[in-house]
């Protein structure tokens, strides 16, 4: 016991010590959500330098709740992580946040908390239940990678019920970090082990980032679907979009769909050895209804224009956000003329 003792202490000492040095010296700055799943060292500067130029301003954007009192000529946003942006814990705005300021109105943002409540199914549920009043404009957001699932999935008859049951008793989970995993996991990623995050090399710069201004990093998971033939899907997709425009119709309400392109589509012309068998975006053209952000965003990365999204992230930059919010003045303004 007089030997195990002091070798123990000094073990537990070592341990301590390394976990503190990993902490404080070693670990790597994390920002945006693909650098914290990939544990790439990308640094908080570039995203803070970026931000920066765009300072967050809520006064344009209220988040909806129970007690909240809609009236005819509302503006709703239902959307996913591309559309709130606007809290307490971010530091970016949302597209709508320029669009609102521009208009000179204020958006309603039903905002989807926990990211499982899909903006399509909340939509139709909301609509049926009486929630959006008659001659509201909706503007209901999608990202591109997760409507093959929410529009080819029946939505349960209850959904708005459940929604508000969750909102009222959901609660942020603390971040907790074992430092121990996730130096294991850096070391792991770094040594090119089994990584969520897949880079490409790109051939002009796209990003301000003086190291990744070439590299396009991604969410392996976002790029499921680029493999699949969608052929078989698309009618009940496009069956869906077309129930979701009949029941606005029904209820008298105004509706543009917006499709958040996902970053690998938006950048892929300028994609090092190109994989992809489909083009989902493609099947889903902007008109006076849809919104394709693609057909948008686009042709700035052509043009050029650096961090039209996040390298660090798989969401737009303020910079992106902007472009988009400005587009859907155009969209939104003729609706707010004729209630006017």
């Amino acid at each position: 016991m007089k030997r195990f003792l002091p070798k123990f202490i000094i073990l537990f000492t070592l341990l301590i010590g390394a976990v503190a040095i990993y902490r404080w010296y070693i670990y790597p700055e994390l920002s945006g959500d693909l650098s914290v799943l990939g544990k790439i060292p990308i640094g908080s500067s570039y995203s803070n330098r970026i931000h920066n130029k765009y300072p967050v301003d809520n006064n344009y954007v209220l988040q909806w709740n129970t007690s909240m009192s809609l009236d005819s000529n509302a503006v709703i946003v239902i959307g996913d992580s591309f559309s709130n942006r606007e809290s307490e814990n971010e530091k970016e705005n949302s597209w709508s946040r320029y669009t609102a300021e521009k208009l000179g109105i204020t958006i309603v943002n039903v905002i989807n908390y926990n990211c499982s409540y899909w903006p399509e199914h909340l939509f139709i549920s909301f609509a049926e239940s009486g929630l959006i009043p008659e001659g509201c404009l909706v503007i209901v957001e999608s990202v591109e990678n997760g409507i093959i699932s929410r529009l080819t999935r029946s939505h349960p008859i209850d959904y708005a019920e459940q929604y508000i049951y969750g909102l009222g008793h959901y609660q942020k989970k603390q971040l907790t970090i074992d430092w121990i995993s996730e130096a294991t996991m850096y070391v792991r990623y770094r040594l090119g082990w089994k990584c969520p995050v897949h880079s490409y090399q790109l051939i002009q710069p796209c990003f301000s980032h003086p190291q990744f201004e070439n590299t396009l990093f991604v969410y392996k998971k976002d790029e499921n679907y680029l493999y699949e033939d969608l052929s078989v899907k698309i009618h009940d997709m496009k069956k869906t979009i077309d129930d979701m425009f009949r029941i606005a119709r029904l209820h008298n309400i105004d509706l543009v769909y917006m499709i958040a392109a996902d970053k690998y589509d938006a950048y892929e012309p300028f994609i090092k050895g190109k994989h992809r068998k489909t083009d989902l975006s493609d099947y889903f053209p902007s008109n006076d209804t849809i919104v394709n952000t693609k057909t948008i965003l686009q042709p700035y990365i052509i043009s050029s224009t650096k961090d039209v999204y996040r390298v660090d992230d798989t969401h737009w930059s303020p910079i992106g956000s902007k472009i988009v919010g400005e587009y859907m003045t155009t969209i939104i303004a003729p609706y707010l003329d004729k209630n006017f």
